[in-house]
């Protein structure tokens, strides 16, 4: 009887064998064609781009030995103020007509450099969480952006993200303190409770240049939560400072609401622009 059950259970387990090594197949390849599919969304996107814009503002820059797409450009002011990176949202790219492109067009009248990334990204479809895995290959992207505006002798330079580009930004800064990022612009920001590398409040937490926190009225849920959790943690810090000289050593941080603005902020692209000049004079002055 014995003999029976075993005999039994072998022919059900090479029954079985070929479906799991089958089915872990099928989980490889399927895995390649999401990578191949978002690999050639960023393409197709670099193409429309080329095809779109003035061939001046292309840049292509290198890292982790692979192109990608960058649109620079170039003050268009008697004098120069610095450059400013600028980091794209989730799934898009860096001539996204939310925040991006009326940013980078507008900035450069008033003597600031402009030089949109083109960050690693994902399909529509996967969560942010997901976007843990491609933020060593973000921080390459910007290391190079950084190279090629330090070459060109801008001083200074400044970086700003929006929506996942704002954690991008922050992540980017607490990995290399040491970078010639002189100062951070975050616009609307994303925040979670359960993956720590997009929690605003643990990046906020340690910051080591200043910041200007931007976000709309009418934001999503998520953002509006971070900025009142960033901003009762800035106010904690700064009562817990014992010392005229801690204050001295301590970055200086803003945080603004834009009233009447929702997530994309449509319609508040020159008041966003107006908001972001007057803050860097502030931070900067003219040169």
């Amino acid at each position: 009887m014995r003999l029976i059950f075993y005999y039994k259970s072998l022919l059900v387990l090479l029954f079985l064998l070929p479906l799991t090594v089958l089915h872990s197949a099928e989980n490889k390849a399927g895995n390649k064609i999401i990578k191949k599919a978002e690999n050639k969304q960023e393409a197709q996107w670099t193409l429309l781009l080329k095809k779109k814009l003035n061939p001046k503002e292309i840049v292509t820059l290198t890292a982790d030995s692979k192109q990608f797409l960058a649109l620079f450009q170039a003050p268009r002011s008697a004098k120069t103020a610095g450059a400013i990176i600028m980091l794209h949202g989730q799934a898009a790219h860096p001539d996204w007509p939310d925040i991006i492109q009326p940013l980078r067009e507008k900035l450069p009248d008033y003597g600031w450099a402009t030089l949109s990334v083109q960050l690693p990204i994902l399909a529509k479809s996967k969560p942010v969480k997901d976007y843990t895995t491609l933020q060593n290959t973000a921080n390459q992207r910007i290391q190079a952006a950084l190279v090629l505006l330090k070459n060109k002798k801008y001083d200074p330079i400044i970086i700003l993200g929006y929506g996942l580009g704002a954690n991008t930004a922050y992540h980017f800064i607490a990995k290399t303190p040491k970078s010639s990022i002189k100062a951070l612009i975050s616009i609307s920001m994303l925040h979670s409770e359960t993956v720590k590398a997009f929690s605003s409040v643990t990046a906020l937490s340690d910051f080591s240049v200043p910041v200007f926190d931007i976000y709309a009225y009418s934001d999503r849920i998520d953002i509006l939560k971070g900025a009142k959790k960033r901003k009762m943690l800035v106010y904690k810090n700064r009562q817990t400072r014992k010392s005229a000289e801690a204050k001295k050593k301590r970055p200086a941080y803003r945080q603004l609401e834009i009233e009447g603005a929702d997530h994309r902020f449509t319609g508040y692209e020159n008041r966003l622009v107006k908001r972001i000049r007057s803050w860097l004079f502030t931070q900067f002055g003219k040169k």
